[in-house]
């Protein structure tokens, strides 16, 4: 896949990726997400992981520390992650793996 993003668009699929963990895009998690990033890149990053869940995910995989090369840029995207995750009030198992997973990269 030929494709880049800004950093924005970047961490608005991580957290499409992040919503969608758990198999199901609650009404909070969207607000959040419409909340954090503006409709065209809410719009245009939503679309793009409905039609490209598999190879957007090796994408994120792929170019996570291009994105966030030292750890402590992370903290504050794992920080909007786990607000993503508690936004429907429960903290799942496949939000714990999903956050163990980007914890170790």
């Amino acid at each position: 896949m030929d494709q880049s993003f800004t950093l924005t668009e970047f961490e608005a699929l991580f957290m499409f990726h992040a919503a969608y963990s758990d198999y199901f895009f609650h009404e909070n998690e969207k607000k959040l997400l419409r909340d954090w990033y503006n409709d065209e890149t809410f719009d245009k990053m939503h679309k793009y992981y409905l039609e490209n869940k598999q190879s957007s995910f090796s994408l994120i995989i792929r170019e996570f520390s291009n994105y966030y090369p030292r750890k402590e840029s992370r903290k504050p995207l794992m920080e909007k992650v786990m607000l993503v995750f508690y936004a429907d009030g429960v903290f799942c198992d496949f939000e714990k793996y999903f956050k163990n997973f980007f914890d170790k990269i």
